[in-house]
């Protein structure tokens, strides 16, 4: 009776009243474990917001902790380029610095994106309950 489509760069899923159905990118088996188990842990703690809305909370909070994964792993690239560069400055440096600026850019804009849904999202269960 209808479903919820969820794009969050590199996560797809597709979840139904009942089911949720995820496409997982290469090196992304993880994520599988990770929402599997938020969904069991909120079904045996009880919550009984339905099922769609459960699996898209878990959804919207395993993305923002990849994301704030890949944050961290930029952080400490940039620090590694930032000493590199401070000791001897080449063209090379330069372009993975501005490389890495793009990429933290990207992300920044994906985790946005992402914890402006899980805000609508929480609203909109407000509104519910």
């Amino acid at each position: 009776r209808g479903a919820i489509v969820v794009g969050m760069d590199p996560y797809r899923a597709v979840i139904t009243a009942s089911s949720f159905y995820l496409i997982v990118p290469a090196g992304g088996e993880d994520m599988v474990e990770d929402i599997t188990e938020r969904l069991r842990a909120r079904a045996e703690g009880g919550d009984e917001l339905p099922f769609v809305l459960r699996a898209l909370d878990c959804a919207l909070h395993t993305v923002l902790d990849s994301y704030c994964t890949h944050a961290q792993v930029f952080a400490l690239s940039a620090e590694s380029i930032t000493a590199t560069v401070r000791s001897v400055i080449s063209s090379e440096h330069l372009q993975s610095l501005y490389l890495l600026r793009d990429r933290v850019g990207a992300l920044r804009h994906q985790a946005n994106g992402a914890l402006l849904a899980m805000e609508t999202l929480h609203d909109e269960i407000d509104k519910l309950w």
